[in-house]
C-alpha cells in the first residue's frame, strides 16, 4: 500500500516513475525539483513533459518520463521552423 501511494504521488508530480509514461496536462504539471518545464504535443493526442536545454536546436529536451522512443531527445523545434 505504501508503494502504491508513493508511486501514486510520483506521477502526480510529474516526474518519472521508471518504465511508466506521465503524460501532462499544462505547463503547471512539468515542475520537477522546482524546476518548471513545458507541456508537449508528443503525438497520438497526448503531451510529455519537455525541459530547457541549451545543448538542443529548439531549447527543450524531453524528460525521461515520455515514452522510451523520445525520452531524453531533443524536442523538434516548437513552431516546425528550422531553427533560424
Amino acid at each position: 500500500m505504501k508503494a502504491l501511494v508513493i508511486g501514486f504521488a510520483l506521477a502526480i508530480a510529474g516526474c518519472s516513475t521508471g518504465d511508466h509514461v506521465y503524460i501532462c496536462r499544462d505547463d503547471q504539471s512539468c515542475v520537477i525539483d522546482g524546476v518548471q518545464g513545458i507541456c508537449v504535443a508528443g503525438g497520438a493526442g497526448r503531451a510529455y513533459c519537455a525541459f530547457a536545454d541549451s545543448k538542443c536546436p529548439s531549447g527543450y529536451r524531453w524528460d525521461d518520463s515520455a515514452p522510451p522512443v523520445i525520452d531524453g531527445q531533443c524536442v523538434p523545434f516548437l513552431d516546425g521552423g528550422a531553427g533560424d
